[in-house]
């Protein structure tokens, strides 16, 4: 059953990026640039190093990302009184106004998926993809000792 489940979860995943990539074909940024905007908004002091662990990426990925958002004014700069050659990060007006222009499109989406199931039906999903994260979450660190 669990397989079924991974099967699943697979596919909503590719098409809840290909859902994404849409949307952001007019805004003229990428799927990386999109995440950056989405870590930004939630989390305050945050370096390029930062955003590249929290985003399980690589350092010079996230260079490059903010690199062409500083282009775009999507992002800007703040020295970081601690350590001179790492600034901090932070969203431009800019860049937090196009976020939640591409949030409200996909939370339309989304509230009409939720119109075709009761609130007991996807609390419980929830409750069970969130007890199956969990599970896994402790299965990857137990590779790892």
């Amino acid at each position: 059953m669990i397989n079924k489940i991974s099967e699943i979860n697979k596919r909503i995943t590719k098409k809840l990026t290909i859902v994404r990539t849409s949307l952001l074909e007019d805004t003229n940024i990428n799927n990386s640039q999109f995440e950056v905007l989405h870590y930004l908004n939630t989390n305050s002091d945050c370096t390029i190093s930062s955003i590249a662990r929290a985003q399980d990426v690589s350092r010079q990925h996230i260079q490059k990302t903010i690199t062409s958002m500083l282009e775009l004014k999507l992002v800007k700069t703040r020295k970081n009184r601690r350590h001179s050659r790492s600034a901090f990060i932070e969203l431009t007006t800019r860049g937090a106004r196009l976020l939640e222009i591409i949030q409200t499109a996909e939370h339309r989406i989304y509230r009409k998926m939720n119109r075709d199931y009761d609130k007991n039906e996807l609390q419980l999903a929830l409750k069970v993809l969130e007890q199956l994260d969990k599970q896994l979450e402790s299965e990857v660190f137990s590779l790892y000792d």
